[in-house]
């Protein structure tokens, strides 16, 4: 019963052929910047420019962007042929037939006759062959002269050819032969070509026309006499548009693809290889790091390795893949398990899993596919038992010994027994039926639980079972016992764990790689230059490791490493596995097949050259010398290429502005580098590709200007020191000038001022001196011998402080009162009747510590006492008050005199005998301590009347500021 169903299983299995089996490209469209999706030619010049035209013209693309050539007066812009002379000028051929080439970044036409319909035009050495009208013109590359014209019928020219033999043309069912000598021969073809394709293929030895219609192709060979040789039938699929040559050999470019054309192989048959066969080809070349770049009318085709397939499974996308025999074990995004026939090309469908759930795990062991969407499944892949499945999140798989499988999985670690093996002897036989804590079912056991494995591997000759966990690397030996490994005493997390030979490697989760030994871990250095690895792959005595954006392959034994060449980004890989030498790769895209990718290609170093350099968005062309600016020059641009139109072939780029200065990243979206508002100065700026400097480089110098020059800031300093040396010298002297004037003046001021108040006071003590005296001479002369003696004695303690007095400037206000009680009794006893003084201090806290100008306040007081109480008639009063307010001291003398008015009339009648010299002195000496000072001191005089207007004495106030206290 087992049998049959097994049998209808396998018979109701729908077979299918893996869709595509086309090289691996990257397709260059519009949406990518190609400036137009039909091109019709491609090529690459000496420096590793790619060249192409299309429906837009002549561009020039560098890997970054697309530049466009255009000439003034051009009639039409498409076209094909693009050739490069020995001047490393790019010439190209509208389709009118007219010549353009590059001049830098110009393109000038070359001045020719008039062309015919297109007909490639052809370069060899030093000589360019071109259809005109009338026959063949050859021109001079070095000169662009018409060196010669050689006449014939170019009526229906169908193409053209050139080697080292001369150049050739079909036309009017004829093969023309112009020699380098210019002489013409020509030989006719078998077969009429008026209404079809006739290309021609040159080779050393022999000319090939290929012509005829579609399915109806035939090869003419001639040799180099142009007699016919031989011919055979072209079965080709399709319509032959051009030939292109791909490492010396030409290439049939036809709208059902790109073949490669068999010179020494036919006839061709219907296993011809082709490639693209969905495609219209116009052109195709290999590129000098071994891309090559297929122009088709729906863009272009960029394809790494021509060997390179690309397999696509409709409706499928490939998560997981393993060898079997001749046959790749998939595993589908939709839980598909198929098989691919690497041979036949066919697909099986080995099992649906009912949950649509992705297959993350896949492994092929014993003939055996062992793998985990949702469940754990087993199938045999040899008929040898019935496909099983297992409710376990199972992460990954190893073969222990036949018999039983080594399980890691979400929750426990455990065994699984392989069905229809009961039967084998097993050391673990003991564990698996006694020492396990859990029985799932029949063919399952848990070694430990409660923990999250998603790594094991079993090591054969120590009898091992290694397991990475969420609490560590654990070790369990046969008897189920087990021991958790550390390294640094903490516990290591292994996401993948294989095997080459004897030796075990760890994963980390961090992506480093890690060798497991004697139970220790040692960390290995770096062999993925600095990636991260991602997922590790036993292949022979090698490792495969799938790192961030590459694929190595490391050989622990030499410890070696080398970069697999499979033109596929790390990043998108799904997994890989080995065939031979043939590397299979799953992306989302669909399978590739690399074959020998161990085999290096010569690394070839990123082309870099600067185009042009703007200086205030004027261009300059880049020159050796160092260009020099002015200061206002100083918006410099320098656009650069750097040449990686291939794939794989990017390097980070940097530039530094000094010898000794950091290098510095360019951006990757930009190919001009700008420096605004450059300061005056010497710039190097140097360029460096990935680890290599580049020997181009750009020098200018910014000059400062001329105010910044040293010879005018020279000048300037000298001017404006001598400037500033003058005038400081005239100013120093002006004001050395007026400071002594000013000297001068104030001690003139001063010596005046000391002169006229020692005068005043000379003047002023002879006047009191004489009236004392005549008072005593009085006394004396009445025989008042007791008066005369009184008076005599105050006259001279008086005398004596008078003197004093006259000798300062300033004296205490105690001292002006003493003397002022002298200079009163004195005054008082000369009156025949006297008079009533009173002096009031009260009020004056420390009459020592005040000091005012000596004898400011006697004169008023000699005037109140000679002016106005002398001839009053009656009681004769006199108050002198002192008192503070702030810093102002203020004197009040108040008398009952007869007044000023009376007074003054009294003096005019002595004028005529004696001149009053009291009053007058007292103002000027007033004026002349007023002069000096900013607070004056002010004496205000007040005439006292009665209710009938009549003088009743007069009060003097005096307020002596505080500067002058």
């Amino acid at each position: 019963m087992f049998v049959r169903i097994l049998c209808i299983f396998w018979l109701c299995l729908a077979y299918c052929y893996a869709g595509a089996q086309e090289p691996f490209c990257i397709a260059l469209g519009i949406k990518n910047g190609l400036p137009a999706n039909e091109v019709y030619n491609i090529w690459q010049d000496k420096k590793g420019y790619i060249w192409l035209t299309s429906d837009e013209g002549l561009h020039r693309y560098d890997g970054f962007s697309y530049k466009p050539y255009r000439s003034a007066g051009q009639s039409f812009i498409a076209g094909a042929s693009i050739q490069e002379d020995d001047k490393g000028r790019i010439w190209y051929e509208t389709f009118d037939g007219w010549l353009y080439y590059t001049d830098g970044d110009s393109l000038r036409p070359l001045q020719q006759n008039r062309p015919i319909d297109f007909a490639p035009f052809h370069i060899y050495k030093d000589r360019l062959y071109a259809v005109q009208i009338a026959g063949v013109d050859i021109y001079d590359t070095k000169t662009l002269k018409l060196l010669c014209t050689i006449p014939f019928n170019t009526y229906r020219v169908q193409h053209t050819a050139c080697n080292q033999n001369g150049y050739y043309i079909t036309a009017n069912n004829i093969l023309y032969h112009i020699a380098p000598d210019n002489s013409v021969s020509f030989g006719h073809l078998p077969v009429a070509t008026n209404n079809n394709l006739a290309l021609i293929a040159t080779h050393n030895d022999s000319i090939h026309v290929i012509t005829g219609t579609t399915q109806n192709y035939r090869a003419i060979v001639f040799n180099n006499n142009l007699n016919v040789v031989r011919s055979f039938p072209c079965h080709i699929s399709g319509t032959i548009r051009a030939l292109s040559e791909i490492d010396g050999k030409p290439w049939l470019c036809t709208t059902r693809g790109l073949a490669p054309y068999l010179i020494h192989n036919q006839p061709y048959g219907s296993d011809t290889v082709s490639y693209f066969r969905n495609k219209t080809i116009s052109s195709a070349f290999r590129d000098r790091n071994g891309n090559y770049w297929v122009a088709t009318t729906d863009g272009v085709l960029l394809v790494p390795e021509i060997d390179n397939k690309l397999y696509t499974i409709p409706g499928e996308t490939i998560t997981r893949i393993a060898t079997w025999k001749n046959k790749i074990v998939a595993g589908t995004r939709s839980g598909n398990i198929l098989s691919f026939d690497t041979r036949t090309k066919a697909i099986q469908q080995l099992i649906k899993t009912p949950s649509d759930h992705e297959i993350y795990y896949l492994r092929v062991q014993n003939d055996m596919a062992v793998y985990t969407g949702k469940k754990f499944g087993i199938i045999s892949l040899i008929n040898k038992f019935s496909s099983e499945e297992h409710p376990m999140a199972t992460k990954s798989v190893s073969d222990i010994d036949g018999k039983y499988l080594a399980i890691a999985r979400s929750g426990a670690c455990g065994l699984q027994l392989i069905p229809g093996c009961e039967h084998i002897q097993s050391a673990w036989d003991h564990t698996f039926y006694h020492n396990s804590t859990i029985e799932i079912d029949t063919c399952t056991r848990d070694l430990t639980t409660q923990v999250r494995a998603r790594a094991t591997y079993y090591h054969t000759t120590e009898k091992v079972l290694l397991f990475g966990t969420s609490i560590g690397l654990l070790i369990f030996d046969t008897t189920g016992r087990y021991e958790t490994i550390t390294m640094n005493g903490q516990p290591f997390y292994a996401r993948e764990i294989a095997g080459v030979g004897q030796d075990v490697f760890l994963l980390s989760a961090r992506g480093k790689l890690y060798k497991w030994n004697n139970k220790k871990i040692t960390e290995l250095p770096s062999v993925t230059n600095g990636q991260n690895i991602r997922k590790i792959l036993p292949h022979d005595d090698q490792l495969c490791l799938i790192a961030e954006t590459d694929i190595y392959l490391w050989t622990p034994a030499r410890n070696t490493c080398m970069c697999l060449q499979t033109n596929v980004p790390a990043g998108a890989v799904n997994d890989v596995t080995w065939m031979n030498d043939t590397l299979w790769v799953a992306t989302d895209a669909g399978m590739f097949s690399i074959p020998h990718p161990t085999q290096q290609h010569a690394n070839v170093a990123l082309p870099f050259y600067i185009n042009s350099i703007l200086v205030n968005n004027v261009t300059h062309t880049p020159t050796a010398g160092t260009l020099v600016l002015g200061y206002n020059s100083n918006n410099i641009a320098i656009n650069y290429s750097i040449i990686t139109p291939g794939i794989g072939t990017y390097a980070p780029a940097y530039y530094k502005m000094a010898a000794n200065a950091p290098w510095i990243q360019l951006p990757n979206d930009s190919r001009t580098l700008n420096f605004q508002a450059l300061a005056p100065g010497e710039y190097n700026i140097f360029f460096k590709i990935g680890n290599k400097e580049q020997a181009q480089q750009v020098s200018f110098v910014i000059r400062a200007p001329f105010w910044q020059q040293w010879w005018f800031i020279a000048i300037c300093t000298t001017l404006l020191a001598a400037v500033a040396g003058s005038l400081y010298a005239r100013h120093m002297r002006a004001r050395v000038r007026k400071l002594e004037e000013q000297k001068e003046k104030i001690q003139l001021q001063e010596d005046r001022s000391r002169s006229m108040l020692a005068a005043i006071r000379a003047q002023m003590n002879p006047h009191f001196f004489f009236n004392a005296l005549n008072t005593i001479q009085a006394y004396i002369v009445t025989n008042n011998k007791e008066k005369a003696t009184n008076y005599l004695a105050k006259f001279s303690m008086l005398t004596r402080t008078i003197l004093e007095m006259t000798e300062a400037e300033t004296v205490s206000l105690s001292v002006e009162i003493n003397a002022l009680q002298l200079y009163l009794e004195l005054e008082k006893m000369r009156f025949p009747s006297g008079f009533e003084y009173s002096i009031n201090a009260q009020s004056i806290t420390s009459p020592d510590s005040i000091e005012i100008p000596s004898m400011i306040i006697q004169p008023y007081v000699e005037n109140a006492v000679k002016h106005g109480l002398l001839h009053k008639e009656g009681e004769k009063k006199l108050s002198i008050d002192l008192q503070e307010e702030g810093d102002t001291l203020i004197v009040t003398i108040d008398d009952n005199g007869i007044g000023r008015t009376r007074s003054g009339e009294l003096n005019r009648i002595k004028q005529q005998k004696h001149r009053s010299f009291s009053t007058r002195a007292t103002e000027q000496r007033l004026a002349i301590l007023n002069g000096s000072r900013k607070q004056k001191v002010s004496v205000t005089i007040i005439d006292k009347l009665n209710e009938r207007k009549q003088p009743t004495g007069t009060t003097v106030i005096i307020k002596i500021p505080a500067e002058n206290v």
